[in-house]
């Protein structure tokens, strides 16, 4: 598949499912091709996605989705 395909494709995924649950930033299709990060970067990455205020909100979206009977139904389908 073409990347731009895969852009298009991503951006109609979205439409579709944003409806049933699905929580994202953007509409899609805008693509980070080729990024790498550095080692100075992917540190900082680390080192925030192991503190505990992180940790406690990607818990409580969690506990916000999971609220939702569609939702819980739709990952039981899993």
């Amino acid at each position: 598949m073409q990347e731009w395909w895969a852009f298009e494709l991503e951006k109609d995924l979205i439409l579709k499912y944003k409806d049933h649950g699905l929580c994202n930033r953007t509409d899609g299709g805008e693509g980070a091709s080729g990024t790498t990060l550095s080692e100075e970067a992917k540190q900082k990455r680390r080192i925030f996605t192991q503190s505990e205020s992180w940790r406690k909100n990607i818990s409580n979206k969690a506990k916000e989705r999971f609220a939702n009977p569609e939702c819980k139904k739709a990952h039981a389908k899993r």
